[in-house]
């Protein structure tokens, strides 16, 4: 990660290693047997939220093709793609199939792809962690995005882009080799029940919460009007603040499994978390969302359809709009203070809740129901 980062910085540097780059990794397939024939392979090595967000371009890929189509993810993340896609055999990778972090394939997950007989793969990761998966992949056509040094490993190659929506960079990836349908949304019928509110206060990055104290005291200021409930991983809050939660009246659901997470929010009427994966699946179900966002772009990251809302307090080191992430996320340095998240208060987001809960109310009496 360092090293990329270092030759971004430095575009001579990064010429010099694309081109050598390109030649180790031309001479190395060059001697590859590709397959005449075979079926079709999506690779979509994501943690939950980008899970989300490659839906419309495996439909896409899926309406193509049609048939013998496999679609390579990680465990946690089949539930997701299951919610809205079927037709298609999936085929999970665990955590322990990479070396370094999940960015080296090892032996055994290039033995899963070799085994599925591809003809034709579409990688929909971009990263080094499906680019080494694929570097000595049989299959005659392989079309992706991936960043520059991995190009030659590709028939069709695409960069990855610098602009919104994160969506689209996954579309880009199939935009010259596919026909692209815009009827491939991925958010369902709000039809599940409605019973509470759902506030879901981590995410997989420290510097994205709000905090969960924070949390706790919005739901406290909502649980007279509505019913609400606090989401987490088993074993994530401590058993005194579980106290605490459960004295203001506020229920507490914790979870083993992203399917039993997908559960709990069905039956919600409204969603409020951090810019995080669940709040994705949350849109992804039809579901109304609030976000809290921080160092993250809303641009880039924000539901694409669908019912939502966000805040976002702007400080000197938000990222401008052409960033997907502050700068401390960009690069190798911590963030000293989080005073994007330290800084919103309880009051201003309890403020836009209600104006939110508000609009939903007005505009369908079906989308919010108040605590009998």
């Amino acid at each position: 990660m360092f090293f990329s980062r270092y030759i971004k910085k430095n575009p001579l540097y990064a010429r010099i290693t694309i081109l050598l780059f390109d030649a180790v990794i031309i001479l190395y397939r060059f001697f590859i047997r590709k397959n005449t024939e075979g079926n079709t392979v999506i690779i979509a090595l994501h943690r939950l939220g980008d899970a989300v967000f490659t839906i419309p371009a495996v439909k896409n890929i899926i309406n193509y093709h049609k048939k013998n189509i496999y679609l390579i993810c990680f465990t946690e993340t089949e539930p997701i793609f299951r919610i809205v896609i079927n037709s298609v055999n999936f085929i999970n990778l665990e955590h322990s199939d990479f070396h370094f972090n999940d960015r080296i394939a090892k032996k055994k997950a290039k033995k899963l792809l070799k085994n599925l007989n591809p003809f034709t793969i579409y990688d929909l990761t971009g990263t080094i962690t499906s680019a080494s998966l694929l570097i000595n992949s049989s299959a005659k056509d392989i079309t992706g995005i991936n960043e520059p040094y991995y190009r030659s490993i590709y028939t069709n190659y695409s960069g990855i882009r610098t602009e919104p929506h994160i969506t689209d960079n996954y579309i880009d990836a199939i935009r010259n080799v596919l026909p692209i349908s815009n009827n491939t949304g991925s958010t369902l019928k709000n039809d599940y029940e409605k019973e509470y509110i759902l506030f879901h206060p981590f995410t997989s990055l420290k510097e994205k919460e709000w905090g969960l104290q924070k949390y706790i005291s919005l739901a406290e200021s909502l649980v007279e009007k509505y019913k609400c409930c606090i989401v987490a991983k088993e074993n994530h809050i401590p058993n005194d603040i579980i106290l605490e939660v459960r004295g203001k009246n506020i229920d507490l659901i914790e979870t083993k499994s992203v399917t039993e997470l997908i559960n709990v929010i069905k039956k919600c009427l409204l969603f409020v978390g951090n810019d995080s994966g669940p709040t994705n699946i949350a849109n992804l179900l039809g579901k109304p969302t609030f976000t809290i966002y921080g160092p993250t772009n809303p641009d880039f990251h924000k539901p694409v359809s669908g019912l939502n809302n966000y805040i976002i307090k702007k400080i000197n080191c938000s990222p401008r709009s052409n960033e997907k992430k502050c700068f401390t996320q960009s690069t190798t340095r911590d963030c000293p203070s989080f005073e994007c998240m330290n800084g919103l208060s309880v009051n201003e987001v309890k403020k836009n809740v209600f104006e939110f809960l508000s609009s939903l109310e007005k505009n369908n009496t079906e989308i919010i129901s108040e605590k009998s």
